[in-house]
């Protein structure tokens, strides 16, 4: 069977529609309760990101049209429900690591958000498989899919070995003129530029062995960074990245923190008197990972107090004899580097801030230097690194040492990780103060030699970057070029996670489709498509694309409301057709015949359009009409 269709637009259609949304395109969700995105990356929306920045955290971020946890996606966009719609996690056990993944989920519509319930609809199938569930009343489908986490063929142990997938990365500059800012990026040299531990790169560190490659280390001109046995990738027979999968993120410049080099000199991580931070690198699982953006701004009202971490291995050439991996042993610092005389030492100020998108929180940060490298900024507490990755005779600078550390949010709860633990959100109003500041704390506990501390701390670094300032640019972070926005999304599973309590911790979602929901009956979308009425073709120069055989004549007029009264007249005022519309189909055919069924002349026409109570249209026609063509087949 043969179908007519004519693409149109759909405005004039039920006394006046408004389309708001476009096929595919989703509502803005609001998390209520819970965690994860099911593998979709997240984006907040602005109001959200600046409330987090300026409280440090929401219980309910929304996020972005279409980038929400949850994929609700309109498939028909001239049948979008109003209402405010509420999606509730049900009939699950958690996982041994707190994931729904057996869920089955409800939504319910109310008039409004408080309001009255006006219809609900379950879920055909539990989350644990892809299945998107169309629910064509409201004009929307819903897929909801637990992506569990998973073990590499060459990992075993607990939740704390699992890994997740990688969504994607980016790094914007707000004037894309101004390239800032570059990174060390990772390589495969057994040198400081290899500082990502991906991979199954095991050296052979037996002497007896022919294959010994270990640099003896009673040398006099032994350096430890050029030792191949200091490039192990981690973890020894349990790799952790054996497709170095993640040491390819912005171009080897950004990484899990369980995998970055600790072992020798200028690498970007350097632990305080601990020699095998095994349980804290475990604790800083891939599968923890949050999705974050960190953005770099010389607005110093969005900036985070942090520890400034000392990287130089030889605490006798680091300023005020500092041991590695210790807060920097020089006075503290105000925004615009000045000494900060109430801020006892070691703190510091990154120019900028860190987003978790899953939990809705502002999350700790630190970055370091190497104090030794002070022709590199490396000494002065302030983050700035150099553009210089190695002096004229090759020696590594690494632009002075600036690694940046982002610290995660209540990670040994979410993925009920017995040794984890729950860092908090950075809160400016305490951030400020040494004696609020978590990380600060923490820090004193952890050069107290405390070992929980240490793995509590350590394994609360989830993402470590390693920048450097782009080729001819010193950074001044009060005086940026431009902001810059680097965006991480990893793929999170379905968690519990009390974040208002309404829902008990059970992942909960809301959106209102208030302004995207369908316009039916609109006089002012009625009014607006007049402007839409038209003949086509117009002019009609004997033929159109309309007409079935040589006898046909016929043009359309298109872009008709439902009730409508049509008159064409000639240019002299004389009325030749009249159609009264009421029915919803857009448009009319004329076949080019008066009220008597004969066809008109080859002329100008006025085609007057009345709709009753709303206004008119009058269009011009240009007919051009052909010889009657009566000749056999």
């Amino acid at each position: 069977r043969v179908m007519e269709g004519i693409p149109h637009n759909p405005m004039p259609e039920a006394d006046g529609t408004g389309q708001n949304i476009q096929y595919g395109d989703g509502p803005r969700i609001t998390r209520i309760d819970g965690y994860g995105n099911g593998n979709r990356a997240l984006e907040l929306t602005a109001a959200s990101r600046t409330y987090i920045l300026e409280n440090g955290f929401m219980a309910e971020p929304e996020y972005e049209f279409g980038k929400g946890p949850i994929n609700v996606k309109v498939i028909d966009p001239l049948n979008v429900a109003d209402g405010y719609f509420e999606c509730d996690f049900q009939d699950y056990a958690t996982s041994i690591s707190n994931g729904t993944d057996t869920a089955s989920w409800v939504i319910n519509r109310y008039d409004y958000k408080g309001g009255n319930l006006l219809e609900s609809v379950s879920s055909e199938k539990s989350i644990d498989g892809n299945n998107e569930q169309l629910i064509p009343q409201w004009g929307v489908s819903v897929q909801i899919e637990q992506e569990n986490y998973f073990k590499y063929s060459t990992t075993n142990g607990g939740v704390e070995a699992n890994a997740t997938e990688f969504i994607s990365a980016d790094i914007s500059f707000a004037d894309s003129s101004f390239r800032w800012l570059t990174s060390v990026s990772d390589n495969d040299a057994f040198f400081p530029t290899n500082w990502i531990r991906s991979g199954t790169f095991l050296p052979e560190d037996d002497p007896s062995d022919p294959a010994y490659v270990c640099l003896d280390n009673a040398q006099p001109n032994y350096r430890d960074y050029l030792d191949p046995c200091n490039y192990k990738d981690w973890l020894e027979n349990n790799y952790a990245d054996p497709n170095k999968e993640w040491a390819r993120i912005l171009e080897g410049g950004i990484a899990p923190h369980k995998l970055v080099g600790f072992e020798s000199s200028f690498m970007p991580m350097a632990y305080f008197n601990y020699a095998s931070p095994t349980s804290a690198r475990n604790g800083a699982s891939i599968s923890f990972l949050p999705s974050v953006d960190i953005v770099l701004t010389s607005d110093q009202s969005k900036w985070t107090r942090c520890p400034v971490i000392e990287l130089g291995r030889e605490s006798s050439l680091n300023v005020g004899g500092a041991e590695p991996g210790a807060l920097r042993a020089s006075p503290s610092v105000k925004p615009n580097g000045d000494v900060d005389p109430n801020g006892g030492t070691g703190m510091g100020w990154f120019p900028g801030y860190a987003i978790d998108l899953e939990t809705g929180a502002r999350l700790y940060m630190a970055f370091g230097e190497n104090s030794f490298l002070a022709a590199e900024n490396g000494a002065d507490m302030i983050w700035n690194p150099t553009d210089n990755l190695v002096d004229n005779g090759g020696n590594p600078l690494m632009g002075g040492m600036h690694p940046v550390y982002i610290f995660s949010k209540d990670a040994g709860s979410i993925n009920n990780y017995l040794l984890g633990y729950d860092f908090p959100e950075y809160v400016p109003s305490e951030g400020v103060d040494n004696a609020t500041n978590h990380a600060y704390q923490m820090m004193q506990d952890v050069m107290a030699n405390n070992t929980t501390a240490k793995r509590n701390f350590y394994s609360s670094i989830s993402w470590v970057a390693y920048p450097m300032a782009g080729p001819n640019y010193d950074i001044d972070p009060v005086r940026l070029p431009t902001e810059a926005t680097i965006k991480l999304r990893v793929s999170k599973e379905y968690k519990n996670y009390v974040a208002t309590g309404e829902n008990n911790g059970n992942p909960k979602y809301s959106w209102n489709m208030k302004t995207v929901a369908t316009d039916l009956g609109s006089r002012d979308r009625l009014a607006d498509a007049l402007k839409l009425i038209n003949i086509v073709p117009n002019p009609y120069y004997a033929y159109s694309e309309y007409e079935r055989n040589r006898l046909d004549t016929r043009v359309k007029i298109t872009n008709l409301p439902e009730r409508c009264t049509i008159k064409i007249y000639t240019v002299n005022g004389k009325l030749v057709r009249t159609f009264k519309k009421d029915n919803p189909l857009t448009f009319v055919d004329w076949n080019l015949t008066n009220h008597v069924n004969i066809f008109v002349s080859s002329g100008v026409y006025l085609v007057h359009v009345d709709v009753p109570d709303v206004g008119e249209r009058v269009l011009k026609a240009f007919i051009g009409m052909r010889q009657v063509d009566l000749q056999g087949k």
